[in-house]
């Protein structure tokens, strides 16, 4: 099949690339959305005096999808993750790295029984100071270089380097990998779920935290939920449809109903065929910008 996509005009045949979901590579998608990049720099600029310019060269629009094999919702082009320089501002919002979340209460009793512990995007590692104190042995890796700072300032070892070049290194070595908000921010949720598994040991568990868009869905353009902060926009049927893409099955779902019912966080636990993996989903206090 040509991995192009037959559009046509009046005047001639144009050819646009096939765009596929990062989750399952298929095509089976939709169009949803086409934000201007001009709306998102200005209203970045706007709410948080941060000029996102150079985290979107060249790309005049950010284009929303949904998967439709799995419901995931993605942003395109790939390429409009956020940068290392993007992260390192929003430490300056006062509840971007909180020292408190409900999902580290949660991980820290789904994982009472894992000795080693695999923390990636730890942030300033504050999980990682709550499971040390637990008795868990843990190790973090962070892309955010001050973020990292903060962490080794605290006397914690932190490896700045990303999961996929660590696989090799680590390979089932951990009794469970967790990552609390970190994987709406992949552009690839696919290659990273592989290497996640890559790096848990046979009988391990996998915790994952993200928003689950359930709650903000219908609040319209929240801007940190799009491109380029965020990548992916998680429901509890897409880890259900995990299912289908690895060698996972799902253990159970617990949902936070603290934000007034307007918004929810899911964990999902998962178990693997070479082992186990436990996954979680987690709700994101939506706001209006």
């Amino acid at each position: 099949m040509s991995p192009y996509r037959k559009s046509w005009s009046y005047e001639n045949l144009v050819l646009q690339p096939m765009i596929r979901s990062p989750l399952t590579g298929s095509d089976n998608v939709t169009l949803i959305e086409r934000v201007p990049s001009e709306r998102l720099i200005a209203r970045w600029q706007s709410c948080f005096s941060i000029d996102i310019t150079d985290e979107l060269p060249n790309v005049p629009e950010i284009l929303k999808y949904r998967c439709n094999d799995t419901g995931l919702i993605y942003f395109t082009p790939l390429h409009a993750a956020g940068s290392e320089r993007l992260y390192g501002q929003p430490q300056l919002i006062p509840w971007y790295y909180q020292k408190d979340k409900w999902e580290y209460r949660i991980a820290s009793l789904e994982l009472r029984r894992c000795r080693s512990i695999f923390e990636v995007g730890c942030g300033t590692g504050e999980f990682r100071k709550i499971a040390g104190r637990d008795g868990h042995e843990v190790i973090g890796t962070e892309l955010n270089s001050r973020a990292a700072a903060q962490a080794r300032d605290a006397g914690l070892n932190v490896i700045e380097q990303p999961l996929s070049q660590l696989c090799a290194i680590h390979k089932e070595s951990f009794d469970a990998v967790c990552g609390f908000q970190v994987l709406e921010h992949v552009s690839d949720p696919a290659s990273f779920t592989r290497a996640a598994l890559e790096v848990v040991r046979p009988g391990g568990r996998l915790a994952f935290a993200v928003p689950n868009s359930a709650g903000f869905e219908r609040l319209g353009c929240d801007l940190l939920q799009y491109s380029p902060h965020h990548m992916s926009w998680w429901t509890v049927g897409c880890f259900r449809s995990l299912q289908h893409l690895f060698l996972i099955r799902i253990e159970r779902i617990i949902v936070d109903r603290s934000h007034n019912g307007m918004f929810t966080i899911t964990w999902s636990g998962i178990s693997g065929v070479f082992g186990s993996a436990y996954v979680s989903i987690t709700g994101y206090s939506a706001r209006r910008h």
